[in-house]
């Protein structure tokens, strides 16, 4: 599972289908250039069609040459604003960039019209029968793949410069770690936690980040072993091995209980698409950064605050611990989240720390955090405790009266 998600997540996993898939194509139309109803096709588009060799040498070569200028500047392209989202952001936004689709869909398209031009040129020589030989028709696709590839570098380019801007990566991480809080929230069941005080416990194997859980392969598994599972880490924690990760209902041995080993994931990056957790550590790590000397982009730490502020809104309306039911509405699985005054104190005081000297980033979090404590009685307390923390830290640093009348 660790191995698919790589691939999956590789920026070469599309480039590399999208090559095979133009390498067979170029092998299929070298086998039909010469059939009785493709020679119907090139008398229709004889004025289209080249008939001599070197000029078809010419124009495929010409062809792979210019797609392969496009397909470096293109990577290069994206190096750059990979080097730049890890030195001004922070690097954990890296995984989330590199499997962006149509970046790689974009370069698998360079590679595949690289690699059909160069099939044609192999097939490409000098013969009696010029019409019969020459791959005509693919040479014709040839050239529309090259046309096609330069309207793809003008939006390449349309997109990467977007993909540089900091407010688009930040508002990118918000929806995906929204779209995370509405699935951990559908995941919701109605039953009542059961005592797992008497349930066997199993350990860790390894040591690593616990980044990912298979929740339908485990719900699947409790089916069919008439089976419930209490997971005892929260997603993104560090685990050491032989620690405790989860609990069974009943025993499980050999094959089986390492089946169940095998849907909990451990590896080093941080993907939004995997929890929402990672989203609100990214947020505020950008925000973090924006703050420090070297950015100085106090107003991108200040759409940080808000965008953190709304996800705990919704945050807030979740229960502690995911009660995950089967089809049949039998509880079968227990995820282990961190509490909501945990993800607060790691979300917002790095925010405080680095930002007290900035009246408007002050002013931000105590906006944010009241609005979080508009029509949340649940957590309350915690939220008093954290306006209590940022009005301390206000507090020591030297305001005007108007400064402290401002900050209420």
């Amino acid at each position: 599972r660790k191995a698919y998600q790589d691939i999956i997540n590789s920026i070469a996993f599309y480039p590399s289908l999208i090559g095979l898939f133009f390498f067979a194509f170029a092998i299929f139309i070298g086998a039909i250039e010469n059939a009785s109803w493709i020679q119907g096709l090139k008398d229709y588009l004889s004025d289209f069609l080249v008939r001599d060799p070197d000029n078809a040498r010419v124009i495929l070569g010409t062809v792979t040459a210019g797609v392969i200028s496009l397909m470096v500047f293109s990577f290069s392209m994206v190096m750059v604003v990979l080097n730049r989202a890890s030195a001004t952001l922070s690097p954990r936004v890296l995984p989330g960039l590199i499997s962006r689709k149509f970046h790689q869909i974009v370069l698998g398209y360079y590679l595949g019209t690289i690699i059909f031009s160069l099939i044609l040129l192999i097939r490409t020589g000098n013969y009696e029968d010029k019409h019969a030989s020459l791959p005509s028709i693919g040479i014709l696709l040839s050239m529309a793949m090259c046309v096609v590839c330069l309207s793809l570098f003008v939006y390449f380019i349309h997109s990467i410069s977007k993909n540089i801007e900091v407010d688009h990566i930040l508002e990118n991480i918000y929806i995906d770690t929204k779209k995370q809080l509405t699935t951990a929230k559908s995941e919701d069941s109605n039953h009542e936690k059961p005592d797992t005080a008497i349930w066997e416990i199993h350990h860790a194997p390894l040591s690593g980040y616990l980044k990912h859980l298979a929740v339908d392969a485990l719900v699947k598994l409790c089916v069919q072993n008439q089976l419930q599972i209490a997971v005892l880490v929260p997603i993104g924690e560090f685990v050491s091995k032989d620690f405790p990760l989860f609990k069974l209902s009943k025993e499980l041995k050999g094959e089986m209980l390492d089946e169940v080993y095998s849907h909990f994931v451990f590896y080093t990056e941080e993907r939004v698409n995997d929890h929402y957790v990672f989203g609100l550590k990214q947020i505020s790590e950008i925000a973090v950064k924006a703050l420090s000397p070297g950015i100085n982009d106090p107003g991108t730490a200040l759409k940080g605050i808000d965008h953190l502020s709304d996800l705990f809104i919704d945050l807030a309306k979740s229960e502690k611990d995911k009660l995950i039911a089967d089809d049949a509405g039998n509880l079968r699985l227990i995820r282990c989240e961190h509490s909501f005054e945990e993800l607060l104190f790691r979300t917002f005081m790095p925010i405080l720390h680095y930002g007290q000297h900035d009246v408007m980033v002050v002013k931000s979090l105590i906006d944010g955090v009241e609005r979080i404590k508009s029509g949340n009685d649940r957590h309350k307390k915690s939220l008093k405790k954290l306006l209590k923390s940022i009005h301390s830290k206000s507090n020591e640093v030297s305001l005007t009266k108007w400064e402290k009348k401002y900050l209420g």
